[in-house]
């Protein structure tokens, strides 16, 4: 249900302008490292005060400072792909047997 809100925000004069709700998975992740400022909800008791409305953008700091050059050279550097990328995709697998779900859950979890 959240998502779907998610998804119908857009633009209303000229929806190709954004925002852009990506839903490939690799671009999911690109954007959580970058970050966003998404809306926050405005409890009824502000709704009166037009001079609040700034502080109801709630910041998705992301991982990066992507508004400096360090950040955005950092936002260059990083690569995401859907999928195994061609040159790892001939190689073996290996599976870390301490990394497993089964192994790592404490047995009183489900």
């Amino acid at each position: 249900v959240k998502f779907l809100a998610f998804l119908r925000k857009r633009m209303n004069t000229n929806p190709s302008r954004g925002p852009f709700h990506f839903r490939a998975p690799s671009r999911i992740f690109w954007r959580t490292v970058r970050g966003e400022r998404r809306p926050r909800k405005i409890p009824p008791e502000f709704l009166p005060g037009i001079f609040l409305i700034p502080l109801f953008f709630a910041p998705n700091p992301g991982m990066l400072p992507h508004k400096t050059k360090r950040g955005q050279a950092a936002l260059e550097r990083l690569k995401v792909f859907d999928g195994i990328p061609p040159p790892y995709d001939k190689r073996k697998r290996m599976v870390v047997p301490a990394a497993l779900k089964i192994i790592r859950l404490k047995p009183t979890r489900k």
